[in-house]
């Protein structure tokens, strides 16, 4: 899986290639086309619930006005984060993603809407259950730790300190069509994170032998000599010390022969 063809996929080449203080107009390009790829991503989910609302409402269950309110609210902060990304202002930023902002914003948006329509609320929740989950690939154990807690608080008011009444709704065809669509799309999001997850853990892994096979070589360099293969000075010394040390441990004598071959 290539690192230019895919760098979603391929998570931490981009991660990798910034390592340094001053980062290649290269990797610059990586990890802005991937932040694209998951902007793209968010819009289209937000999109795609927005048309599931669209089914509630010509059911009957919700108006109108949730659906494209939902879509509208989604996208702003899709196009927010997106010029925050173009301009090169995440680039300041250990996080570049910006995984803390994106979270409170979605948190913030499909707690308001399980408030603002309850009657669909349980789908919400489903979709805030997936934000969380995918957020917290990107988030350190206090940032997940510290958004878990908030998100708690939030459900927390919405279902202890309202009597909306949030619900699944199931009563006709259209509305268990729909009800059915959040579920399956719940379920193939959490399919995705799985994938994604894995690519994460394969990138890693094909990493970590790059780096295992550069050590490797960087010790080979140390101790052989470029042009023969033999055994450097500094690989001789550092030889000669461990037999003199385990001389003395074992108090046995020890010897050195210094032989010159020629041909």
């Amino acid at each position: 899986m290539g690192t230019a063809a895919s760098p979603f996929l391929n998570p931490i080449a981009a991660e990798l290639e910034s390592v340094s203080p001053k980062r290649t107009a290269r990797a610059l390009s990586l990890r802005a086309r991937q932040r694209r790829q998951i902007q793209g991503m968010i819009a289209a989910s937000y999109l795609v619930d927005a048309l599931v609302l669209l089914i509630y409402a010509q059911a009957g269950t919700i108006p109108s006005a949730v659906s494209s309110a939902f879509a509208v609210c989604g996208l702003l902060s899709v196009a927010c984060n997106m010029v925050l990304s173009e301009t090169g202002f995440t680039e300041r930023f250990k996080d570049h993603y910006f995984v803390a902002p994106q979270l409170i914003v979605s948190t913030a948006i499909l707690l308001a809407f399980a408030y603002i329509a309850p009657e669909v609320g349980m789908m919400f929740l489903c979709t805030l259950f997936v934000v969380f989950n995918f957020g917290s690939l990107r988030s350190t154990p206090r940032q997940t730790a510290i958004f878990w807690t908030a998100m708690a608080l939030g459900l927390a008011g919405l279902f202890l300190l309202t009597d909306k009444p949030i619900s699944m709704p199931h009563g006709t065809y259209l509305e268990r069509f729909a009800t059915m669509s959040v579920f399956v799309l719940t379920i193939g999001r959490c399919m995705f994170l799985g994938i994604f997850s894995s690519a994460m853990r394969q990138s890693l892994y094909q990493s970590g032998l790059k780096l295992k096979q550069a050590y490797k070589r960087i010790e080979e360099l140390a101790e052989l000599d470029e042009l023969t293969g033999s055994f450097n000075r500094r690989c001789i010394i550092r030889m000669l010390d461990d037999e003199i040390a385990r001389a003395h441990r074992s108090q046995t004598p020890c010897s050195v022969a210094l032989i010159d071959l020629r041909r």
